[in-house]
């Protein structure tokens, strides 16, 4: 339910609440009449918007404009609609102009003021004590946790890199001495070299300058020996360093690449989004890119200030060329690529395509740790495509796609000095002639054909281009809003049955059940606020393998087309739409009954048969229905609710199990709610014929009514002109037609009485031929029987009865009858005997159950005959 709706709930209860809620749109600036009218899109769309940031200033315009159109379009539907209501139409337009002249196209005023009136609104809700709309605890969100190993790494290497700059410049003033020291040397031995090939020089003058020449020579190599050491060593300081950073990078690629797998898995429950993991990974990113860049130009001074002087035997500063290659051509690119992200994604990652385009939606890109390599200054741009999985290029060059996309051009990555997030965000994307791949002699379904965006950019980094490209996870194109659930399940088997480092978008076929039975169990526990037991998954094992033995499926295969495409035996949907409707009707109408162990759920017939026989009378369950789910074109189809239970049959007394479901339909229990449904059922007292008593009294095991649903719901509101009354439900034990009839009341409304005391029956319908609806299956002895439709505060007809005739009617009518009813010999005739073929009936007793015909004035002269057919024809009907 949404915030405005619970919010007109309370205010019907809660005067006060009322005129607060007035009070706050009389001091608004905001329409209340928008509130009202837009209420779900104002709920569903994000408000905490960041106006200081030039993105936060964009997606402002962006809700302000969007409202706009909706509200024109709203206009123009009104002005075309068929009961055109010009007073209603000049108040929505004098709304508009109000929201328009007071915010004069300031969407961040706008903004502003939709979030103020939100927080208030949601005060107001929570400060109220009704039970049934209390806040409810959310846990709390994951945080992500910074990686202490990368962060160590990368402090380690800040204070290693700030000494290899200390250590730089005392090699360039140490090599500055080692050229002086050996230039002096090398004039000495030469200044020697030349005394000696003078030649006036006695024994002892060249013994002399020999052995001093020796001196300066010894001296020169030991300068060059200690220089090459100094050097060599500095050499590998330098390239440990560089394998350190490599190390480092790789570990922070391993924690991009889980935050991918993470993405992926989002939609299948099996992990949890980490709030503040794409901002930690953006520090590590910033930090690691920083240090890699750093790297390179240290590398560069090093070799640099080495050619300065080159040596015979130089393989260490060869070595020292490599690292500075792999580190500009191999790291520097890769870290790019590596930190090139998909920072915003379709929700879902389902997109209706209709009349040729889609719906608008938004997306965003982002270079993790961009700033580090000077991007704020560069200011890249980026471009978009969409291509068909099989036509996703292997290049990095922009192609174009498969699409023509509205505001697809190209954008310009901005980093925002307060994130220092480095993104290029596209605002009201919209897909048109969108070209759908050749299906060839075996269709494929819409949902099997995975589509993805490609995002395209070139940054120049150490004078170098370098190309990236980033590749979405797989979208789904849908043409009705009926196949998203199929959709969905697409989705999560390509993500949860896939291998990391994928081509796109391959797939396992087929897994093994234990791996289905994980996933199945996370989503229950994503949605739901609780998971699966064993026993659950084995009983869905059994229906995924069309198999009614329990026995250990774990290691059997399943494939993808039997869980989510083949229809199950005598069904018309799939193992993957039944269990996402019960998954539906769970999250949206009973969570907190399944979060409080109050429906057992999933589980057959024979294992309710073995837990409850034998225990006492009033015992139920609540499971659901494995044959009907909603017949719906909505996304949100619900499955149907089960009452298993132990009672006393009303003709034998025998202990006999029973199954209902009807009056447990969605739409019933979102309207009542559960408890109410479940307390209101009456049945008639075996023991006591002319008493009624309650029919539920314990949940399996055997835990007290009245324990597990405490807060049982109130009457509907009739007004002050009503008397309020107990809503009651009653509940016939019997496959007898007289009491098979739909039949529910506030008090005063009349019930047909037990079948045990026919003597005294007078029928509320005598005929036999009233049209009932299907009944669930039946196993062995068990009944399955039906409940009445409501009747709340007023009396209408049951749904079973054949419709009142109509003015309209021609003159002769015919009522539709049972085939298995047609002249029941068992038909008592309140007036003696039993109807056979072309007796009339007198209009007393044909109209004993129904109600008054309106504008029809009906002569009690008036017959009906029973034709050859069965069939009922009335007679004599003056309009």
């Amino acid at each position: 339910m949404s915030m405005w709706l619970q919010l007109q709930y309370l205010c019907k209860k809660n005067k006060a609440l009322h005129e607060k809620i007035n009070d706050l749109y009389r001091r608004s600036s905001f329409p209340y009449k928008i509130r009202s009218t837009f209420a779900e899109w104002i709920e569903a769309q994000n408000w905490q918007v960041d106006l200081s940031s030039e993105e936060g200033r964009c997606q402002a315009e962006h809700l302000y404009q969007e409202l706009l159109s909706k509200i024109q379009a709203m206009e123009e539907k009104m002005q075309a609609a068929s009961n055109f209501d010009l007073e209603r139409t000049m108040d929505f337009s004098q709304a508009r102009d109000a929201l328009k002249q007071e915010f004069n196209g300031n969407s961040c005023q706008f903004v502003k003021e939709v979030k103020r009136l939100r927080e208030e609104e949601e005060n107001l809700r929570y400060s109220t004590d009704d039970d049934q709309l209390r806040r409810p605890i959310k846990p709390e969100e994951p945080r992500a946790t910074e990686n202490k190993e990368i962060k160590q790494k990368l402090e380690n290497l800040k204070h290693k890199y700030f000494a290899a700059e200390s250590a730089l410049r005392d090699l360039e003033v140490q090599q500055n001495e080692f050229l002086k020291q050996y230039r002096i040397l090398l004039a000495q031995s030469q200044a020697l070299d030349a005394q000696l090939a003078s030649g006036n020089l006695t024994e002892f003058q060249r013994n002399d300058i020999v052995n001093r020449k020796t001196n300066y020579e010894n001296e020169k190599e030991q300068l060059v020996f200690n220089k090459l050491e100094r050097r060599n060593a500095m050499i590998d300081t330098f390239i440990r360093l560089a394998i350190e950073e490599a190390n480092t990078l790789q570990l922070i690629w391993q924690e991009i690449g889980k935050w991918h797998l993470e993405q992926k898995q989002i939609i299948t429950g099996l992990v949890q989004p980490r709030k503040g993991s794409l901002e930690l990974l953006d520090k590590m990113c910033d930090q690691g890119g920083e240090l890699l860049y750093r790297m390179i130009q240290q590398v560069e001074q090093l070799l640099c200030i080495l050619n300065k002087v080159n040596f015979q035997d130089d393989r260490k500063k060869h070595q020292l060329q490599i690292v500075l290659k792999e580190l500009t051509n191999d790291y520097l690119p890769m870290h790019l690529r590596k930190t090139f992200v998909i920072e915003q994604n379709i929700p879902d990652r389902i997109l209706k395509v209709g009349s040729g385009k889609s719906a608008n939606f938004s997306m965003a890109v982002r270079i993790l740790g961009g700033k580090a390599f000077g991007l704020d200054f560069s200011k890249p741009r980026v471009k978009m495509a969409l291509f068909f999985e099989k036509d996703i290029p292997a290049g990095d060059s922009f192609v174009p796609g498969a699409c023509e996309i509205i505001n697809g051009d190209e954008k310009v990555f901005t980093v925002h000095h307060s994130t220092n997030a480095c993104v290029a965000q596209f605002y009201s994307i919209q897909l048109r002639n969108v070209k759908r791949p050749d299906r060839g002699r075996n269709e494929e379904l819409v949902t099997d054909q995975k589509f993805a965006f490609v995002f395209f950019t070139t940054i120049s980094v150490c004078s170098q281009p370098i190309q990236l490209k980033v590749v979405s996870l797989p979208v789904i194109l849908t043409s009705q809003t009926s196949q998203e659930i199929m959709a969905k399940g697409t989705l999560i088997w390509d993500a949860a049955f896939s291998d990391e480092n994928r081509t796109p978008f391959q797939y396992r076929e087929t897994t093994k059940w234990s791996d289905v039975a994980a996933v199945l169990n996370a989503l229950f526990l994503q949605c739901t606020g609780r998971g699966l037991t064993d026993d659950h998954l084995n009983y869905l094992a059994r229906i995924a393998f069309r198999e009614k033995r329990a026995m250990n499926f774990n290691d059997m295969m399943i494939s993808e087309k039997q869980l989510i495409k083949d229809k199950l035996p005598q069904r018309d949907f799939s193992f993957w739409k039944w269990f996402w409707a019960n998954l539906n009707l769970v999250k949206d109408r009973i969570k907190k009954e399944w979060q409080d162990g109050s429906i057992y759920g999933f589980i057959s017939k024979e294992d309710v048969r073995s837990k409850l026989m034998d225990l006492e009378p009033g015992t139920f369950l609540l499971r659901f229905s494995e044959t009907n789910i909603e017949v719906s074109q909505r996304s949100d189809v619900s499955g149907y609710l089960t009452l298993s239970f132990v009672e006393r049959d009303s003709e034998t007394g025998q202990k006999k199990l029973f199954h209902v479901k009807e009056y447990l339909t969605p739409k019933e229990i979102q309207d009542k709610g559960l408890p109410t449904i479940l307390s209101a059922m009456e049945v008639i007292d075996y023991d006591h014929q002319a008493q009624k008593k309650r029919l539920l009294w314990y949940l399996w095991p055997k835990k007290p009514f009245y324990e597990v649903f405490p807060t049982q719901a109130q009457s509907p509101a009739l007004g002050d002109d009503y008397i309020g009354g107990r809503y009651t439900i009653e509940i016939y034990l019997t496959k007898n037609p007289n009491h098979r009839q739909r039949q529910d009341s506030i008090d005063s409304i009349s019930c047909p009485p037990s079948p045990q005391s026919s003597s005294t029956f007078s029928p509320i319908n005598p005929l036999l031929s009233v049209i009932t609806e299907t009944i669930d299956d039946i196993i062995d002895d068990d009944q399955s029987i039906e409940i009445p439709s409501a009747m709340i505060g007023q009396h209408h007809r049951p749904e079973a009865i054949v419709r009142p005739v109509q003015a309209s009617d021609c003159l002769y009518n015919r009522c539709t009858v049972q085939p298995e009813q047609r002249h029941n010999p068992q038909l008592p005739s309140p007036h003696g005997g039993y109807p056979q073929i072309g007796s009339p009936l007198p209009i007393d007793v044909v109209l004993a159950g129904l109600e008054s015909f309106t504008d029809l004035d009906i002569d009690n002269e008036s017959m009906f005959t029973i034709d050859s057919e069965g069939d009922l024809i009335m007679r004599n009907l003056t309009q």
